[in-house]
């Protein structure tokens, strides 16, 4: 009985091993043993954010190796695929453990990365893929040099499939390769490609409600019969400490698109309520003072809440 226990136990560890075995063919790629497009979709639930107020970076980048089809069809299948293998080596190397790196295509990978403070760190990334890959490899003896192009697509909340991410981050590749590869480009929520200077505004933004660079200035509004001042419109600018000042234009897109429209906004809510409550004790009780918001904003459940919170923390009626 014992041996027959024993039998049937080797038997089921053979079994189990198998079916480990045939899942793990499943979701890796058969040349790098990187996980493949099955897997990339799993592993995707397992860091895409679930907290609204998620305020991490998470990037997706498309890396495309530039010119392989020569190499493969120069040099022979066999090459390829060893170079393939060793780029595959380069790539998990530029990457922290909590990073995802897989094969979706012949001579194509995406990166995850899972958290980042800021959008320049995962251009960071990119430039130090680029940089890895372009130096020289040597496959079976023989060098050989390959460049690659990446594009890169940022998660946000209202584009939170994968497919969805991927095809942005592809684009912006193509971008990359057809001005001449061996660069990096970025693509945006509205489609389009942005620079290294839209990166830098950005985090400097995210530090400017902190830094004190944000100023409501009030814009009058005359009542043309009696030409007195009936009421203001709030405008925001922003006073950089080297750009000087910037206007509306230049920042709010990156603040709609980044969701730092959310606390600027509130922020000049308060800022609005609290001068007009001033004027309003001052003895101008008529004065009306108008608010814009965006259409993020509007969005938000409790945007009703949050204004009614605002105004009792400044003790101003609404109805100015």
């Amino acid at each position: 009985l014992k041996k027959q226990e024993a039998v049937q136990e080797h038997y089921n560890t053979e079994i189990q091993q198998a079916k480990d075995r045939l899942s793990y063919l499943a979701h890796h790629d058969s040349l790098t043993e990187l996980p493949n497009r099955l897997s990339l979709q799993e592993l995707f639930k397992q860091v895409q954010p679930q907290d609204d107020n998620y305020q991490e970076v998470l990037a997706v980048l498309f890396v495309g190796l530039d010119r392989f089809s020569k190499i493969n069809d120069n040099l022979g299948s066999d090459f390829g695929d060893s170079l393939l293998k060793a780029v595959a080596i380069r790539l998990k190397a530029c990457v922290d453990d909590q990073d995802i790196v897989a094969r979706i295509n012949a001579d194509q990978f995406t990166v995850i990365l899972a958290k980042r403070n800021h959008k320049k760190d995962a251009a960071d990334v990119a430039q130090s893929i680029l940089t890895s890959i372009s130096k020289i490899f040597v496959v079976a003896a023989q060098e050989v040099f390959i460049t690659a192009s990446i594009g890169l697509a940022f998660y946000r909340r209202d584009s939170i499939e994968l497919q969805q991410l991927l095809s942005y981050a592809k684009k912006a590749m193509l971008q990359a390769k057809q001005q001449g590869g061996n660069q990096y480009q970025f693509y945006t929520a509205t489609f389009h490609i942005i620079s290294v200077d839209y990166l830098n505004l950005e985090t400097s933004l995210r530090h400017a409600l902190e830094r004190e660079e944000l100023v409501v200035y009030y814009q009058p509004q005359v009542d043309l019969k009696t030409g007195k001042i009936s009421g203001a419109e709030a405008l925001l600018r922003w006073h950089h400490p080297q750009r000087g000042i910037i206007k509306p234009d230049k920042f709010i897109p990156i603040a709609e698109e980044t969701g730092l429209i959310i606390p600027i906004g509130e922020w000049v809510l308060q800022a609005a309520c609290k001068q007009t409550k001033i004027w309003q004790d001052a003895g101008f009780h008529c004065l009306r003072v108008a608010v814009n918001l965006s259409g993020r904003q509007f969005s938000q459940i409790d945007l009703s809440q949050k204004i009614l919170q605002i105004l009792r923390e400044t003790g101003f009626h609404p109805q100015l």
